[in-house]
C-alpha cells in the first residue's frame, strides 16, 4: 500500500522507507509540508507519516489541511513523528485529529506494527464503504454506471463515484423536464410518470435487497397502474415474478388491497383459470389526482 513520509531529515526518511519496504509498501517521500501536501493530493496514499517541525509547513498544520480537505483525504490515518515531543503536545495533537504521535526514538519494528495495524483497520472501513457504494453503483443507469477497479483506493475512487451519482440524478431530472408543458391528465404523461417511478422503485429494490412489505405494496400498485395506462391486461400470476416476496406473500397483499378498495379481480375472458387484476374506479381517480398534484408541485418547485 502507498505510504507518504514527509520529513526534512533525508537520512531518517530513508531509514523509515527501508523498514516499511520490508512489508512491501510503496513509499512516497517529501521534504516539507508544502511538498507533502501536493504529493498526497496527487498520489492519494493510504497513510501519512510526518515530522512535526519542518520548513515551510509543519506536520501538524499539513495534517490539519488534509483533515478539512473536501475529499476522502480527510479519512487518511496520519502519524506524527518528532525528535522531541512532550505528553501535553501529544494530547493536543491527538485531540486535533492526528491518529498517532511518536518520538523518533520509537523502535522501527514497533512503528511498522502500528502502520500495519492502522492500514488493516482502514482496509476494513474501506471494504465496508466499498460494498455499500458498489450496491448503489449497480442501481445507476447503464450510461453512468460506475465500475470499481479490482484494486482500488477509497480516497481515489470515491470522488469519481460521487460524480457518477450526480450524473445519474441530473440525467433523471433532465428526463423529467423534457416536456414541462405536457398535459398531466393525458395518458402519455401518465405512462411516463408511472414508468419513471417503477424505474425508481426498481433501483431502490436493488439497493435495499429486502422483502420490504411497503415496497411490495407500492410495486404492486405501480405495476397494475402501468398496465391500466398502457391498456394491456395484467394477471395475478404475472406479479409472482417480482422477486419482492413469496407467492403466498404477494397473494395475501393483493387480497388485502382488494379489501381496501384498491384492486379489483376478475377471471380472464380467454382463460377462466387466470385472474385479471386492475385498479378500482375510485382508486384510479385517486391515482390520476395524485399524478396531477405531484406534477404541479414539481413544476412549482422548479419555477421557484
Amino acid at each position: 500500500m502507498k505510504i507518504a513520509i514527509v520529513d526534512d531529515d533525508d537520512s531518517y526518511r530513508e531509514i523509515v522507507r527501508l523498514h516499511l519496504e520490508i512489508d512491501r509498501h510503496q513509499v512516497l517521500e517529501a521534504a516539507d509540508g508544502l511538498q507533502g501536501l501536493e504529493m498526497i493530493r496527487k498520489e492519494r496514499p493510504e497513510l501519512v507519516i510526518a515530522d512535526l517541525n519542518m520548513p515551510n509547513l509543519g506536520g501538524a498544520d499539513m495534517i490539519e489541511k488534509l483533515k478539512v480537505d473536501d475529499s476522502c483525504l480527510g479519512l487518511l490515518p496520519c502519524f506524527i513523528l518528532s525528535g522531541n515531543i512532550g505528553e501535553t503536545e501529544k494530547i493536543r495533537l491527538l485531540n486535533c485529529g492526528v491518529d498517532h504521535c511518536f518520538e523518533k526514538s520509537i523502535s522501527l519494528s514497533l512503528l511498522r506494527a502500528h502502520v500495519n495495524a492502522s492500514l488493516t483497520s482502514s482496509l476494513r472501513h474501506n471494504e465496508f464503504i466499498y460494498r455499500k457504494m458498489e450496491r448503489i453503483a449497480k442501481s445507476l443507469p447503464g450510461h453512468v454506471r460506475y465500475t470499481f477497479p479490482e484494486k482500488y483506493s477509497l480516497s481515489q475512487y470515491f470522488d469519481e463515484f460521487e460524480t457518477s451519482i450526480y450524473e445519474a440524478i441530473e440525467s433523471k431530472t433532465n428526463k423529467l423536464e423534457e416536456k414541462p408543458t405536457e398535459d398531466p391528465t393525458s395518458n402519455t404523461f401518465k405512462r411516463h410518470y408511472i414508468s419513471h417511478f417503477i424505474d425508481v422503485l426498481e433501483r431502490m429494490r436493488k439497493i435495499n435487497r429486502s422483502e420490504n412489505t411497503e415496497m411490495l405494496g407500492w410495486w404492486l400498485i405501480l405495476t397494475v397502474t402501468e398496465s391500466l395506462y398502457f391498456d394491456r391486461p395484467i394477471y395475478v400470476s404475472d406479479l409472482y415474478t417480482s422477486g419482492l416476496g413469496s407467492k403466498s406473500t404477494i397473494v395475501t397483499r393483493i387480497q388485502l388491497m382488494i379489501e381496501d378498495g384498491i384492486f379489483s379481480k376478475s377471471p380472464s375472458s380467454n382463460d377462466g383459470r387466470r385472474q385479471g387484476i386492475t385498479l378500482t374506479e375510485s382508486f384510479s381517480a385517486r391515482m390520476d389526482k395524485h399524478i396531477c398534484d405531484s406534477v404541479i408541485e414539481y413544476r412549482n418547485m422548479l419555477s421557484g
